[in-house]
């Protein structure tokens, strides 16, 4: 039965770069993390007052204590809403030229030959 945990070397799928191993990665302790969960109360206050009631905001600013990332995923996820909002269902797009904003503030440019909404 699949418990979520490989067990063992032999079920990794994974190759490993000279000097690591299974064991160098495999951490049977560890507890995702699916919740914003803040050890530091002041972070939490400023991401609360940042992101509102964006949970993509409030979960990035907590996994990685940074309130950078946080507002980047919030103008991405805005971005996308409004990209989604001017989309007119059933109706094919002319080739588009889209820019996507990642979480670290990285411009990726796309160019789509057709966007079927």
């Amino acid at each position: 039965m699949f418990t979520g945990i490989l067990q063992s070397a032999d079920e990794s799928l994974f190759r490993y770069n000279p000097g690591e191993n299974f064991a160098t990665f495999y951490t049977p302790s560890f507890i995702p993390m699916f919740e914003p969960i803040f050890t530091n109360s002041t972070l939490e206050q400023l991401a609360r007052e940042v992101c509102g009631d964006d949970e993509n905001c409030l979960f990035d600013i907590a996994a990685t204590k940074t309130i950078e990332i946080g507002m980047a995923t919030m103008v991405g996820g805005n971005d996308f809403d409004e990209i989604v909002k001017m989309a007119v269902p059933g109706q094919y797009c002319k080739p588009a030229l889209l820019i996507i904003i990642i979480i670290i503030h990285i411009v990726v440019l796309i160019e789509l030959e057709q966007v079927y909404f």
